[in-house]
């Protein structure tokens, strides 16, 4: 009984030997797939990381391509703006000389259509005279503008059918009522107005 003891014992520490052995070889297993998850997560990781670094590359890229081009239609519509800018002013400096040759000549054929026309071309400056001075009368205002478009005297009588005298007379009024010192131009000071 002893032996049978002795084989039993042996064979139940065989058996623990034998659990051991298997638990060795299940946690080398173990730690070999451990090993191998932690080399496919790094291989996954790794993949990852280069599909995020190409997107960022392509975005990048994609970014500089498109801001160049917006950058070069910028330039091209900046150039046209400016020479439609200039065109405009060009043709709108010409319509203001054009309109104003029909003035000077509406007046110089003391056209009643003269005032209509030149209220038009400056609306503001008939405002500006009578906010100066309201108690402007329409003959005075006809002369303020003739002064304004540089009629000379003699220019404003001839065209008004009007005597120099007459028309120096209501200069000195204008005056008078506009406050205007006597050293300065007249026509200089209608201008500016």
């Amino acid at each position: 009984m002893g032996l049978v003891f002795i084989l039993m014992a042996g064979t139940g520490h065989s058996q623990q030997v034998s659990r051991q052995i298997d638990s060795i070889t299940t946690n080398q297993q173990a730690g070999l797939g451990q090993q191998q998850n932690w080399e496919t997560s790094k291989v996954w990781l790794t993949g990852v990381m280069l599909f995020v670094f190409v997107q960022l590359v392509v975005v990048v890229v994609v970014t500089f391509y498109i801001t160049g081009r917006l950058k070069k239609r910028l330039k091209v519509i900046a150039a046209r703006v400016d020479e439609l800018t200039k065109e405009t002013e060009s043709s709108t400096t010409q319509r203001k000389i054009e309109d104003l040759r029909e003035i000077v000549q509406l007046a110089m054929e003391n056209n009643p259509l003269f005032l209509n026309r030149f209220n038009e071309f400056d609306p503001g400056f008939v405002k500006r005279i009578f906010h100066i001075a309201p108690n402007m009368v329409a003959v005075e205002i006809e002369m303020c503008i003739l002064l304004r478009i540089n009629f000379d005297t003699k220019e404003i009588a001839r065209f008004t059918k009007s005597s120099v005298r007459s028309v120096e007379g209501k200069k000195r009024r204008i005056r008078k009522k506009l406050n205007i010192p006597s050293a300065t131009d007249i026509n200089v000071w209608m201008t500016n107005v």
